[in-house]
Formats: structure tokens, C-alpha cells, sequence
């Protein structure tokens, strides 16, 4: 999945207007007048989603006080372009951040003239101007960033969710969730069980992702490793061994 970060603004003499995106290598440029037609058509909505030729985006639009517009504040859209639609989780996230987004800018003075870099304005406001518009592209980096982080979160959530429902793997964590075995026991356990399978692959990706701790045990001179099951993965390992169950269950009402 590709995305990028579009900050639009209303001229009042050019209309909807990209103000500035981020990364910059990933920007289709022709889609620009196609985000200031969105923009032109919803202004009025604050959140919307709005899809055309395999792109899907995501677009908050908000009003940001100004001293020097017209009727004394900026009309602002946050965009976030997908090349495929994302989750439900993802939207609501990219909702929060915007809120966020459009809060922080409110909340810094004079930052509406960042928006007037290409617009007529005082001379004398050239400093002003210039600074508050690097504040605002570094901010919409963040954003950027901060939506990639969760994102990313996501994906490892649902690789994380698969692996779990792969036999080998279920079978393993179903066997620590009980009381902690030692790494030995566990190894022969598991080898007997998944003659063809990795042990040591398998503990690479369970203490990877935190599903199962590894504490040291050290008798005299020998030491040994005991595991079990994270407490926060006991509850998510007891969900899944009710959902297998229960689907066992409605296959055989529906053979019968």
C-alpha cells in the first residue's frame, strides 16, 4: 500500500489550491486539480472519504482563524491519498490525527500566514511567513510519519493474527498458556509434533512479537530456560480456542 499527505487551501482569487504534500517523490502531480475539485465540491462536510481511478482519499476539511482573509479565516483540507482503500481502523485513526493536526495549527499565532507564501502580502510580513510556513510543512511530515507508524502497526497486528491461526503456532501457544514449560521439554514437545517445522524459527517469531517470555532458571552451575505464554496473549489465545470451537460446533449442526 502507497500513500501520501495533501495540504490544500481556498484562494479566494484561484479557489482550492494545493498548498504542499508530503513525500514528495510519491505525489502523482496530475492529481491535483482532481483534490481541488473534491475540496470545491465538500467544503462544507468535515470529514468525507471520496474515491476515483484506483485511488482512494481520505479528507478533513477545517477553518483555521486568519487576520488577513477576507471573512477572517483560511478554508484548509487535509488529504490522505491511497492507492487502494484501507481499513476502517486506519480511517478513524486518520480522523484523530486530523483533528489533532488542525488543532495544533489553531493553537499557533499566525500561522495562517504560512498560506500566503504565493498569495499578495506585506513586505513586511516576509519573516512572519516564511517561518510559520516552515512550521507547517514540518508538522504535515509528522502527521505523515505518525500515519505511517500506524499503519505499519496494523499490518504487523494482522501478520501477527495469521500466524496465530497456523496450527503449529496456535498449538504451541495453547500448550504455554496453562504454566510455563522449559525450553527443552518445549523443543522435544514440538519436534515430535512438527517433525517438518523450525523450532528455533518459531522462538524467533513468538519472542519477536512478545507473544511468549523467556526467564532464566539457574541451578548451580547449569542453567535452563523456562517460557511461557505473555499474560497479554493468554486472553487473545482463550478467544481463539473459543472461536475454534464454536465453528467446530456449527459444522456439525449443519451435517446433521
Amino acid at each position: 500500500m502507497e500513500w501520501y499527505v495533501v495540504l490544500s487551501v481556498f484562494d479566494n482569487r484561484l479557489g482550492p489550491t494545493l498548498f504542499d504534500f508530503y513525500p514528495e517523490n510519491k505525489i502523482d502531480h496530475s492529481i491535483a486539480p482532481k483534490i481541488a475539485n473534491i475540496m470545491d465540491q465538500m467544503i462544507s462536510k468535515d470529514f468525507f472519504t471520496f474515491s476515483f481511478d484506483h485511488t482512494y482519499t481520505i479528507n478533513y476539511c477545517f477553518e483555521l482563524p486568519s487576520k488577513w482573509a477576507r471573512g477572517l479565516k483560511e478554508s484548509l483540507m487535509l488529504s490522505v491519498i491511497f492507492d487502494q482503500r484501507p481499513s476502517r481502523k486506519i480511517e478513524n485513526t486518520i480522523l484523530t490525527l486530523s483533528i489533532e493536526f488542525s488543532d495544533w495549527l489553531k493553537a499557533k499565532n499566525n500561522a495562517f500566514s504560512a498560506f500566503y507564501i504565493k498569495r499578495p502580502h506585506d513586505k513586511n510580513n516576509v519573516q512572519l511567513i516564511e517561518y510559520n510556513l516552515e512550521l507547517v510543512k514540518q508538522w504535515l511530515k509528522e502527521f505523515y510519519w505518525t500515519t505511517e507508524d500506524e499503519i505499519k502497526q496494523e499490518a504487523e497486528e494482522i501478520n501477527i493474527s495469521a500466524m496465530i491461526n497456523r496450527e503449529s503456532v496456535f498449538k504451541t501457544l495453547k500448550k504455554l498458556r496453562s504454566c510455563p514449560i522449559s525450553l527443552d521439554l518445549l523443543k522435544n514437545w514440538y519436534e515430535r509434533k512438527f517433525p517438518n517445522k523450525n523450532f528455533y524459527k518459531l522462538l524467533l517469531f513468538l519472542t519477536k512479537n512478545q507473544l511468549i517470555k523467556l526467564e532464566e532458571n539457574r541451578i548451580e552451575d547449569n542453567i535452563n530456560f523456562s517460557i511461557s505464554c505473555t499474560s497479554d496473549f493468554k486472553a487473545l489465545i482463550n478467544l481463539v480456542i473459543l472461536k475454534k470451537r464454536l465453528i467446530r460446533k456449527l459444522i456439525k449442526k449443519k451435517k446433521k
